[in-house]
């Protein structure tokens, strides 16, 4: 999920302890969500969203997100 303050989560720590290592080590990260993401909190946090250079969707996020992601780094693409 992508919170409402645009930070990504997910429903392990496993999962998403491997997502930050991945987010942390790439030389190009990019997010790819879709427009369900958007708005949804699950448990465990993502670290490293900031490092990611874009995300890519199929749709765009309410304002408020789409403001909150662009305030942490990525920059959001549209198809």
């Amino acid at each position: 999920g992508i919170t409402p303050d645009a930070y990504l989560t997910d429903y392990t720590r496993l999962v998403a302890e491997v997502r930050s290592r991945m987010l942390a080590t790439a030389n190009l990260a990019i997010v790819v969500a879709d427009q369900s993401k958007f708005g949804r909190v699950t448990p465990v946090r993502i670290n490293g969203f900031e490092q990611a250079r874009y995300l890519i969707t199929e749709s765009a996020p309410a304002p408020d997100i789409a403001q909150a992601i662009a305030a942490r780094g990525p920059e959001i693409l549209l198809p």
